[in-house]
């Protein structure tokens, strides 16, 4: 049995570790933001659903990379997902 699988993936890569915000305060050790707005949430969210609709697809599902940024997660506490 064949089973077809159609999916397309949306990902922000220009916040969080993409953001390049890092700098060195001693030699050997470096520090790097993770930055993660609501705008940019909420324009990623608004992309994927413009994109569902101009294809016809049925579904949108956001996915939240949780083992990735333990400590921004804990942080965070998820609250990207309520802009979505």
């Amino acid at each position: 049995m064949t089973h077809l699988v159609d999916v397309v993936a949306i990902r922000e890569n220009t916040e969080g570790e993409y953001s390049a915000m890092s700098h060195s305060p001693v030699d050997g050790v470096v520090e790097a933001l993770k930055i993660c707005t609501r705008s940019s949430t909420e324009r990623i969210a608004r992309y994927a659903f413009d994109y569902a609709t101009k294809w016809g697809r049925q579904r949108v599902t956001c996915v939240h990379k949780g083992n990735n940024g333990h400590d921004y997660i804990d942080y965070n506490n998820g609250h990207d997902l309520n802009y979505i």
